[in-house]
């Protein structure tokens, strides 16, 4: 596990930054720019389940919505994955290439085929969509058209 004593560096800002191993880069590398994309649909994911978490599971009449429960389940377990899978992936391309130190956990094939069966089930029972769907609707429905 990484420990992380601080939240700065304490470098100063020339426009450039330290990979993980201390060597400098631009800023404006892409590499960084993928990582800065990387932290911010992770930021919205964490958004996405704070709403998802906020979705009543209970009735007016007192009684608990199933169907309500479980889908919040699956969904926390499954961007809870995808959240760390956006960290490991931002660290690894924290790292210069070839120099992957140990600890870093680099994604393998088995990643993006486990999200494809997901998305795959997901859609099982849909019928086919005829038009786009406008974004919209309750809070974490709103917030993963945003993410997309």
């Amino acid at each position: 596990m990484v420990r992380i004593n601080r939240v700065y560096t304490g470098s100063g800002d020339d426009g450039q930054t330290s990979l993980v191993d201390g060597s400098r880069i631009s800023k404006a590398h892409p590499r960084l720019q993928i990582v800065g994309t990387l932290d911010e649909l992770n930021s919205l994911l964490g958004v996405v389940l704070m709403e998802t978490e906020r979705i009543p599971i209970q009735h007016s009449d007192g009684g608990e919505k199933k169907n309500v429960q479980e889908v919040q389940k699956i969904l926390i377990r499954i961007i809870q994955r995808i959240q760390q899978e956006l960290f490991d992936l931002g660290a690894e391309l924290a790292c210069p290439t070839n120099k992957i130190p140990k600890g870093i956990v680099l994604l393998q094939q088995k990643t993006s085929d486990t999200l494809l069966q997901e998305m795959d089930t997901m859609q099982k029972d849909l019928k086919p969509l005829e038009s786009f769907i406008l974004p919209g609707g309750v809070a974490p429905i709103a917030n993963l058209h945003v993410a997309r």
